[in-house]
């Protein structure tokens, strides 16, 4: 149940992130690939994580899936959409006289 909900949460508020971009920014509020795409251009540029902006688009997608579902649009136009790719961060190793000063 916390998953869903977790799941839930970070939904509603991805699509709520994309709302707000489009009213700040001026943007058509339209739900197309090319107004997707610029939205992920655009957190991609202001400096957001990847993984951020992974789950801003999958909110969307959810979103599109949805209306699909409710026969508010005739077709899923965000199908086939690639998230963005997640870099593998590399993380410094501990020396050995780091584990023996720390008890390890």
């Amino acid at each position: 149940m916390a998953s869903y909900l977790g799941k839930r949460l970070t939904r509603d508020f991805g699509f709520t992130c994309g709302l707000r971009w489009c009213q700040e920014g001026g943007h058509p509020l339209e739900l197309t690939r090319a107004q997707v795409q610029r939205y992920m251009a655009e957190l991609t540029a202001a400096g957001k994580e990847a993984n951020t902006v992974r789950l801003r688009q999958a909110a969307l997608r959810a979103f599109a899936r949805w209306l699909v579902e409710e026969d508010e649009l005739p077709e899923d136009l965000l199908v086939g959409l690639k998230p963005p790719k997640l870099p593998t961060k590399v993380v410094a190793g501990v020396s050995d006289d780091q584990l023996r000063r720390d008890g390890l």
